[in-house]
């Protein structure tokens, strides 16, 4: 078996670590390493969602230190559920396989030390904090000295705490190393970086989801159904509100996605989610979300109290539908739509504008049926492997939310044509007639949604399916179409 430092081929366009033998062992770290996750953060933030009432217990004895703190914690996950970097992963099976002696050593609580080993089967050792002693930087270093000699063996590590276990080592290897820790890597006479870091900033930017921001252009429905199309300083305020809705929305959403991490895992596409493939660390998502809050906040201030209000009142609510109410069955989806609707009651409130009633029934109806589309494609997307116990569904309720949802379409256009026959739409628009064909375009639209969620077509979220898909943009152009000759007649 000959020594030296791990050889590189490239395969698949990726670099692929081969087979570095010699008869040192390999140390690995865990957190950033083994796993593109901090276990400690994990272990924090699933005790704070699940079992808030221990998690305040332990946050008040944290003064006795980090040790303390780790081992008080524990590790309430599934090791299989935490998001493995699996080229490192391959990395030590092939190791292991040439008769290497490969020991995980990690800052985390030892119990979660040996949860991994355990589950991956190719460890010889694993050695965790004590509860006394945090085993980091010097003090991992410290300990791999004491038990194999300096230079007697290769590291594993991701971070600037693991320098001095690097300088320690025979053989440095990073993976994704932050700055700090590339910058030292690459001074190192023979250090080797496996993976390279991840577009942090990008990450962040997704899990924000700003594509969902268009949802919130509800906000200036009623000003345009009023038309008063020529009123900056309503349209200041509006636009001043419709900012503050979509950093309040994103930092909600970064709240849903720490609440539902070990759910998004399971989940064939929201484990690809930056904070559920471990892309996004979670203090980066931490951070962000009174920030986002705070800046929603003042976005608002041009709209004065009652602004600050409806913002503080639609934060309030989806907090609270994101930890309790969306696993009631059927109010889940009506406070869905329920969102939709405050929007354009919202607008009309600050515009101010009368809120039409017709408006109010026609966007139930509608955005009814589009959360009930949500619902069904995430039904029929459940295994029996994936039972989802956190929903309140059964995979077998699906039909019934098929059955509500094209009848809320239905009624939906139903509502749309009773208004342009009604006497308040005539006095609107002289070109009433041609109005009538919005109801055929809408109906037609949304039973397309519902032909393409039964086939399984459908993105969980019919509003971001219908952002990329050609024959919504051609149904809105021809309504802008209808919309526009109606206005042209409307002004003779």
């Amino acid at each position: 078996m000959s020594s030296g430092p791990p050889s590189f081929t490239e395969e698949s366009g990726q670099e692929i670590v081969q087979n570095s033998s010699g008869g040192a062992p390999l140390c690995v770290d865990l957190d950033g390493t083994l796993v593109r996750a901090d276990s400690t953060w994990e272990a924090l933030t699933h005790t704070f969602f699940k079992a808030f009432p221990r998690f305040l217990k332990i946050t008040f004895g944290a003064w006795r230190g980090r040790a303390w703190l780790k081992h008080q914690i524990g590790f309430p996950l599934s090791a299989g559920n935490l998001p493995v970097n699996h080229e490192v992963l391959a990395f030590l099976q092939r190791e292991k396989r040439a008769g290497r002696k490969i020991i995980l050593v990690t800052a985390s609580d030892q119990s979660v030390a040996s949860a991994i080993a355990r589950h991956f089967d190719i460890f010889d050792e694993a050695i965790g904090s004590n509860g006394k002693h945090n085993l980091k930087g010097t003090n991992k270093a410290a300990l791999l000295i004491e038990k194999f000699g300096r230079g007697g063996f290769d590291y594993i590590g991701d971070s600037s705490n693991d320098i001095p276990v690097w300088e320690a080592a025979r053989q440095s290897l990073a993976v994704q190393p932050s700055r700090a820790a590339a910058k030292w890597i690459s001074q190192r006479p023979g250090a080797t970086t496996l993976d390279p870091a991840p577009d942090r900033l990008g990450a962040l930017v997704r899990a924000l989801r700003p594509q969902h921001w268009v949802k919130n252009i509800l906000v200036f429905l009623p000003l345009m159904t009023a038309h008063l199309f020529r009123q900056p300083e309503i349209w200041w305020k509006l636009v001043s509100f419709f900012a503050g809705m979509c950093l309040s929305a994103s930092a909600i959403y970064v709240v849903n996605d720490l609440a539902d991490l070990e759910a998004d895992r399971r989940h064939a596409d929201k484990r690809r989610r930056p904070l559920a493939s471990g892309s996004l660390p979670i203090p980066y998502a931490i951070a962000i979300i009174p920030v986002c809050l705070v800046l929603a906040a003042l976005c608002c201030i041009p709209t004065g109290w009652p602004g600050l209000a409806l913002l503080g009142g639609y934060v309030s609510a989806t907090v609270a539908y994101s930890f309790s109410l969306k696993r009631i069955p059927v109010l889940d989806i009506l406070l869905l739509s329920g969102f939709y609707v405050f929007r354009v009651a919202a607008g009309a409130l600050l515009a101010p504008v009368l809120l039409s009633p017709w408006l109010i029934a026609f966007a139930m109806f509608l955005f009814l049926s589009l959360a009930a589309a949500k619902r069904y494609v995430e039904l029929t997307n459940l295994t029996e492997t994936d039972p989802r116990p956190e929903r309140g569904y059964l995979r077998e309720d699906y039909p019934i939310i098929a059955t509500l949802g094209v009848n809320c379409a239905c009624l939906a256009v139903l509502v749309l044509g009773l208004y342009v026959n009604s006497d308040t739409f005539h006095t609107l628009y002289s070109g009433a007639p041609i109005f009538w064909l919005l109801c055929p375009l809408l109906l037609y639209w949304l039973l397309r949604i519902w032909l393409m969620a039964g086939r399984r077509q459908l993105h969980e979220d019919p509003v971001i399916f219908a952002l990329r898909d050609r024959v919504t943009f051609l149904v809105a152009a021809a309504g802008a179409v209808v919309f526009y000759f109606a206005m042209a007649g409307h002004s003779k």
